[in-house]
């Protein structure tokens, strides 16, 4: 149980770092694409 909640915290720690990055990318795209 214990491996399971590192994992999931390690999970959580990336999708938040890739939603992070989408985000950052979406307003570079829309400030270049409203430019």
């Amino acid at each position: 149980m214990e491996n399971r909640g590192i994992k999931n915290k390690k999970w959580t720690a990336n999708s938040t770092k890739i939603t992070k990055e989408k985000i950052d990318a979406f307003f570079v795209f829309h400030v270049i694409f409203v430019d």
